[in-house]
């Protein structure tokens, strides 16, 4: 457990936190739709910022985060994470059902 030494390291942790959802956001539609553009603006939109806000955030250009833009970036990197789950369960699912087995490759 980390315990703060002071009031002011406890909102960076904070806005180290939010940055670094920002980003791995950014990377994974970014993996998801092949264009940086494309990515940043759904995800500023999803965000309910701007793109500009949203740009700030993944370079770590910002002197401070909101509370309620961090805990949307939380709630987007939850949702996203659970979204793939379901999809990777479902498809694992399907897998099984059509034969495969994890041992299948294996000597």
């Amino acid at each position: 457990m980390v315990v703060p030494t002071s009031r002011t390291s406890e909102p960076r942790l904070e806005m180290s936190s939010a940055i670094t959802i920002a980003q791995t956001l950014d990377r994974r539609e970014r993996h998801k739709l092949g264009s940086k553009g494309i990515a940043r603006q759904s995800l500023a939109n999803k965000l309910r910022i701007g793109i500009g806000t949203f740009e700030n955030l993944v370079r770590g250009r910002v002197k401070r985060v909101d509370a309620a833009i961090r805990d949307r970036l939380q709630a987007l990197l939850v949702r996203e994470l659970e979204q793939e789950i379901a999809r990777l369960t479902h498809e694992l699912e399907i897998a099984r059902q059509g034969g495969a087995s994890p041992c299948f490759g294996a000597n």
